[in-house]
């Protein structure tokens, strides 16, 4: 029978310390109001946990680490078999070692397990079967051990949000003027290999946030190991120019005069009135106007969107099948389906593209546009 019930009255913690005690193996669901979450355990350690779809949790993380592309994800859709992890088809393609599938899969783990410990309310459902681990793609991780990494992690976070409020924040390293000399010493060179090993994505450029998806080791030793770079002067918050310098002059001069409001406006309207018959007025100068010129230009630039739009809706429609083992009948529940979530993508007209579907393949094309005025 189903273990079930409240996490009011059973603590998410409680729980999974009982699954561990009893070393029981099955599928642990937890969900609240925003949240739904699947553990699943082997002998009451933990294998694998992830929020939403599995699939598109770990391609999205490897993505924003840039361990692969997009089109390589697309090329592993297109083969993968239904009911197989897209990580054994990363590491067959070898996009990826075993040994960084296993790395992201644990962290990954580890990270839905430390988001789902503070809940306070929601409901949860423990399903005892028989579970087959797959060691080439997980790391089993005991309750124990992670229950007081959560626990020392909630006491450390805290102080670490004090020292970097936002995952915004941009850091670069900080070099030292060598006295008597023009050249500088890159202080990081002095550090030991525990604390270099963040200072590869500290390039002025990655925010806190990016430097967190390309470690791949989660959020909380990012942060601890940032604050200590801050904390002995190896790095420092990159300031962003935003002063412009002002020049003052004691009497009007022919700067003044020239860039006046009035003269300014006065100059403007001369050039929008000399332009204009060019644009609108093909007769005006006996020659063709610059929009009829552009004309083929614009009909490229309608090409390349429509490419871009009917690309989009190419991978919305793997990700579908991924999902659900079929493609949708219509375009239409790819939106209903939630497939379609950017402001970019609700913005494509479905009507504009053809789409034929029987569940395993598909057939997707632009009809053809209204013809353009001359």
């Amino acid at each position: 029978m189903a273990l079930e019930g409240s996490i009011k009255d059973f603590s998410v913690v409680d729980i999974l310390q009982l699954i561990a005690m009893q070393k029981k193996a099955g599928v642990l669901s937890l969900s609240n109001e925003k949240q739904s979450v699947s553990v699943t355990f082997i002998h009451g350690n933990i294998v694998h946990a992830f929020q939403g779809d599995e699939d598109e949790q770990l391609s999205n993380a490897l993505i924003m680490a840039e361990k692969i592309t997009i089109l390589q994800m697309r090329a592993a859709l297109r083969i993968i078999e239904k009911g197989t992890p897209i990580g054994e088809v990363f590491n067959k393609l070898a996009y990826i070692t075993p040994e960084e599938l296993k790395k992201w899969n644990q962290t990954l783990t580890q990270e839905t397990i430390f988001s789902v410990l503070s809940w306070e309310s929601g409901s949860y459902r423990f399903d005892t079967q028989d579970v087959s681990s797959n060691t080439d793609c997980y790391l089993p991780i005991s309750v124990e051990r992670i229950l007081m990494e959560g626990m020392y992690q909630k006491d450390e976070w805290p102080m670490l949000l004090s020292k970097i409020p936002s995952r915004n924040i941009v850091f670069e390293g900080i070099k030292v003027p060598i006295e008597g000399t023009e050249n500088t010493v890159d202080l990081s060179e002095e550090l030991e290999m525990e604390e270099q090993w963040l200072l590869q994505w500290v390039d002025g450029v990655k925010t806190v946030d990016q430097i967190i998806h390309h470690a791949g080791v989660g959020a909380f030793p990012v942060y601890k190991c940032l604050v200590e770079l801050l904390a002995i002067g190896r790095i420092k918050e990159k300031q962003w120019k935003t002063n412009v310098e002002k020049r003052r002059f004691s009497s009007i001069s022919w700067r003044q005069i020239v860039f006046h409001q009035f003269i300014l406006n006065g100059l403007c309207l001369f050039i929008v009135l000399s332009v204009l018959p060019t644009l609108f007025l093909p007769s005006f100068y006996e020659r063709d106007s610059i929009l009829q010129k552009q004309k083929m230009s614009l009909r490229q630039i309608k090409e390349f969107i429509n490419i871009h739009q009917k690309d989009i809706l190419q991978f919305s429609l793997n990700l579908y099948y991924l999902k659900h083992g079929r493609y949708p009948a219509t375009l239409n529940q790819l939106a209903e389906d939630g497939f379609l979530k950017t402001e970019q993508e609700k913005k494509i007209e479905l009507e504009r593209f053809s789409y034929r579907s029987n569940g395993t393949r598909f057939d997707l094309f632009v009809l053809d546009e209204v013809s353009e005025s001359p």
